[in-house]
């Protein structure tokens, strides 16, 4: 009787083992695949369809709005310059870099979301994101954007 509860303990002693290799082998998977999916995530939100409108729009604007520059340039010869308009937006405690580009391309503030998270890897920021609440000129630039998130200016 002795062997046997020591045949059934060695067993179990091994099981144990193989299990938290299976399990940590399993977590590692997960996170590398998290992080190359990161890596090497396509912008799906642009399409070419997408892009022909958008420059269709712009070339219609742009027509109309020189008419309409050369009418107010006669109108008033003084014209101050417009103040930059103001964007405010929340990056949630413990936000991954991903679900900031997210907020950041639903504001408006970047144009590729991909492009935003190479440049951040770039600058070494990436992991430097802070939440909180920000208001930040429309026109900002990708890179002075990262380090107001990173809070580095």
């Amino acid at each position: 009787m002795s062997k046997f509860s020591e045949k059934v303990k060695d067993f179990l002693y091994d099981a144990t083992d193989y299990v938290l290799i299976v399990a940590i082998v399993l977590v590692v998977f997960v996170v590398i695949t998290w992080r190359l999916d990161v890596l090497f995530a396509k912008n799906t939100d642009k399409t070419d369809s997408n892009k022909a409108a958008v420059e269709e729009d712009v070339d219609k604007n742009s027509d109309n709005k020189e008419d309409a520059d050369k009418d107010s340039a006669a109108d008033s010869p003084e014209k101050e310059p417009a103040a930059p308009e103001k964007i405010t937006f929340e990056i949630p405690e413990g936000s991954l870099p991903p679900t900031v580009a997210n907020i950041l391309f639903e504001k408006g503030l970047i144009e590729d979301k991909v492009t935003f998270l190479q440049k951040s890897r770039e600058m070494e920021l990436d992991t430097a994101f802070r939440s909180g609440t920000y208001e930040v000129d429309a026109d900002i630039k990708d890179e002075d954007l990262i380090k107001t998130i990173a809070r580095q200016n």
